[in-house]
């Protein structure tokens, strides 16, 4: 594996079979070799920004938010109104984790220092 694996940018071209994208579309998602100024993707890993996100928000989402997928959907295949525990819910998987675990209904407890509690009750978690 290189170094780089996720990136956002802007579409310059599409080949034939690219029908979801178009030349100037602003994608995030994942990239062989994303440390360069041009990279070819796989469509399948591109997807639309959302028009309020920055580009360095939409870099830092593919790789979180895929690792918390696959571990809540594909490993524990969580359950609405099951329960999770997560750790270190206020860094990047973990806030990526108690996100995805509320979208598909469980009941979520989280870690975290008490100075970030805060953050935690911002997700909508309680004491």
């Amino acid at each position: 594996a290189t170094m780089g694996s996720e990136a956002a940018g802007i579409i310059l071209d599409t080949g034939p079979d690219v029908t979801h994208l178009t030349p100037g579309d602003r994608v995030t998602g994942l990239f062989p070799d994303a440390l360069a100024n041009i990279v070819v993707a796989d469509q399948r890993t591109v997807i639309p920004i959302p028009a309020d996100w920055t580009y360095p928000d939409a870099a830092a989402f593919p790789i979180v938010f895929l690792t918390a997928y696959y571990g809540l959907h594909d490993l524990a295949a969580l359950k609405p109104g099951e329960r999770v525990l997560i750790h270190a819910g206020t860094g990047g998987v973990g806030t990526a984790a108690i996100q995805l675990a509320q979208h598909l209904g469980a009941e979520v407890f989280a870690t975290a220092s008490p100075a970030k509690w805060p953050h935690l009750r911002a997700m909508g978690l309680d004491d």
